[in-house]
């Protein structure tokens, strides 16, 4: 009996560990778009060359979508070492807390 419950409550675990990350990959492309929208409008206001924003907004795309890749497979290894040690809550909190805060910083410059 005590194996089945250990089994349940490991289960639930991975369950809670993956919706985390699931819910933080989504809030992280929402930073993004916010980031990309926000390079955009500095790259205009600044008035730098007409001509040479498709390739900016290219680069912008592909360095945007590379930082994501590789922020929510370290943020996955991290959820799934702090849902070992209980954790799981606070750093969700936390990273979603800088999400945030990251999101709201860029949102403010673009609309500078």
């Amino acid at each position: 009996m005590v194996a089945r419950q250990s089994l349940g409550r490991s289960a639930l675990l991975i369950l809670a560990t993956y919706a985390a990350w699931l819910l933080s990959a989504v809030l992280g492309v929402g930073v993004l778009i916010t980031c990309h929208a926000t390079f955009l409008r500095l790259y205009v206001g600044f008035g730098l060359d007409k001509y040479a924003i498709a390739f900016f907004n290219n680069m912008i795309v592909i360095t945007l979508g590379l930082v994501w890749l590789v922020g929510i497979m370290i943020i996955e290894s991290w959820y799934r070492r702090a849902s070992d040690l209980g954790a799981l809550g606070r750093r969700f909190g936390r990273l979603t807390l800088a999400e945030v805060a990251l999101a709201a910083l860029a949102y403010l410059a673009g609309q500078l």
